[in-house]
């Protein structure tokens, strides 16, 4: 893996392999995290509106010049990044990194464009309020982010969104998507020399903007509590969330274990939810880490009836109550292993492996599959317990639900 800064700031991070493909992404440092409080939703209404023309590109010849060559291009709006990734075969990389340059550094937001690109956003938002499993994910965030807007959802709501101007959009961009702001990811059967060389030659003789704006808050305070909402349907959901801390790489995955003995699958603790008692079908534990240095979450989901709710929560408290005396030698070695081939295939193929780093690199202080190997390899089962210890120490509980209409 290589890494170099450019003359105008933008970061370059390559791994070369030995594969037919090439697969790039640029990471815009800016997400929902970043956004005024008079225009939430508009880091992801910018991953929308960019697709839509360029100065060299309609909106078709964008999505033409990847496809032509069997490439496949996307784009995604996390909490703390917007980042735009393509792979393609070998021999046509250029042609898919000139694309994906246009679209972040040659944007052009067509006015005729605009209005209807925003009605797509508000119909995707619609959409996922309507999605249980959505909801309840997003009342996550809402509930313990409740003092900061800009931290409740990572689309904002169709009335904010609505409400967005292009001028508003455009100056968003134009403060954002600045090199300084970048960085570029590639992993694939190219040099990277040639990726360097590449994109110095395509930024020559650019001005952007100095400086980004900066809306995020640092180091929030979280708030752990109830919350209940309802959805039309036939089945409720809900997520038990308490907190933990992920400041480096082996809190990170020490966090990983943990969830894994929880609910990682058939075995797990809470798997008895469904195995013992068949109050649901999904169960699973997960962690949610936004950036390094801020508070983290674990959380237990369940998809179950509403008649069933309290019944679970019972159990999920008791279950955690249980975890205060550790887990066993087999369950951290088996947690271990599993984790260990989860990583390993993640990096079996250049697209998955720069989908990985694109993920890690926003929140997570390495991208290098050898240190994450290595850290994990150098965990042992009382580095576990112990951080159980302080875990589970005045742990509060807050469930979130969405249930069902009657």
């Amino acid at each position: 893996m290589k890494k170099t800064i450019l003359d105008n700031g933008l970061t370059v991070i390559t791994e070369q392999t030995d594969e037919d493909f090439v697969s790039m992404g640029y990471i815009v440092n800016k997400g929902s995290f970043d956004e005024p409080n008079d225009c939430l939703g508009i880091a992801h209404l910018a991953e929308h509106q960019v697709f839509k023309g360029t100065a060299n590109r309609d909106k078709d010849e964008i999505w033409l010049d990847v496809q032509q060559y069997g490439g496949d291009m996307n784009a995604y709006t996390a909490e703390n990044s917007t980042a735009f990734h393509c792979t393609i075969l070998k021999e046509y990389w250029k042609t898919a990194l000139d694309v994906i340059s246009d679209i972040v550094f040659n944007n052009t937001i067509p006015e005729e464009e605009f209005e209807l690109e925003k009605s797509v956003v508000i119909e995707e938002l619609n959409m996922y309020h309507d999605d249980a499993t959505h909801r309840v994910m997003e009342n996550i965030t809402k509930t313990i982010f409740r003092k900061y807007a800009n931290r409740w959802t990572n689309g904002g709501t169709p009335e904010t969104v609505r409400n967005i101007t292009r001028e508003q959009l455009i100056n968003f961009i134009n403060s954002n998507y600045i090199p300084s702001n970048i960085t570029l990811m590639v992993t694939g059967n190219v040099k990277h020399e040639q990726i360097c060389e590449f994109v110095s030659d395509y930024l020559e003789g650019y001005e952007f903007a100095k400086t980004s704006i900066n809306n995020r808050v640092v180091n929030p305070i979280i708030t752990i509590e109830d919350n209940v909402d309802t959805i039309e349907g036939i089945q409720s959901t809900m997520v038990a969330i308490w907190e933990t801390k992920s400041s480096n790489t082996k809190e990170t995955l020490i966090n990983e274990i943990i969830a894994h003995v929880l609910g990682g699958g058939f075995g797990s603790r809470f798997m008895d939810i469904r195995e013992k008692y068949g109050y649901a079908y999904t169960v699973r534990a997960d962690t949610m880490t936004f950036d390094l240095n801020e508070p983290s979450l674990m959380f237990c989901y369940t998809a179950l009836n509403k008649n069933n709710i309290e019944k679970t929560k019972e159990l999920i408290v008791e279950k955690l109550n249980d975890l205060d005396k550790g887990i066993t030698q087999k369950e951290f070695n088996h947690a271990k292993a599993f984790l260990t081939s989860d990583f390993k295939k993640a990096f079996r193929c250049c697209e998955d492996a720069n989908s990985f780093k694109l993920d890690q690199y926003a929140a997570h202080d390495t991208i290098d599959k050898d240190v994450i190997i290595d850290t994990l390899n150098s965990i042992d089962l009382n580095d576990v317990n112990e951080f159980i210890k302080d875990m589970c120490r005045d742990m509060k509980i807050g469930f979130i639900v969405v249930e069902q209409s009657e």
